[in-house]
């Protein structure tokens, strides 16, 4: 006997699904755009980081990962398929979890929640402690394809 799992319906969806493009891990956590970002670095580093300039966004999410990643163990990610600042959305991931349906398209309110808990508590204090504007934090879920590393 199979068991069969409630997948959501996604045939009425207006927005067309891209199968050749999948999507199959959901990441949540802290997810804030790229102002944010180059805000937090620069509180972090001292360096000062043009918004404008992607060189210098990638730089300010590569010093901003790399502390994150030594001082506390915390993981961070770039989310979106477009390339530029304006819709760079960056990750300070908690959670992961296999999503084999998901792909470009996919619509966000058919996603899986999840639920904040003693993980999520912890990063928070850590980046308000860093000097994360508390008032930016916002808890979210994203599909993005698998990275090469974490």
């Amino acid at each position: 006997m199979t068991s069969t799992v409630n997948q959501p319906d996604i045939t009425s969806t207006s927005t067309p699904l891209d199968r050749r493009s999948p999507r199959t891990l959901l990441v949540a956590g802290y997810i804030f755009d790229a102002q944010t970002l180059v805000q937090w670095a620069q509180h972090l580093t001292g360096n000062q980081y043009d918004l404008e300039n992607v060189g210098h966004v990638t730089k300010a999410f590569r010093h901003v990962k790399a502390l994150a990643q030594k001082k506390y163990g915390i993981t961070m990610q770039v989310m979106g398929e477009e390339v530029t600042v304006e819709d760079m959305l960056n990750i300070v991931v908690t959670q992961i979890r296999d999503f084999p349906d998901g792909c470009v398209g996919y619509p966000e309110d058919k996603l899986p929640q999840f639920n904040e808990g003693a993980r999520e508590a912890r990063v928070r204090e850590v980046m308000i402690k860093e000097g994360f504007d508390p008032s930016k934090l916002r808890f979210g879920r994203k599909l993005t394809g698998r990275p090469k590393y974490w």
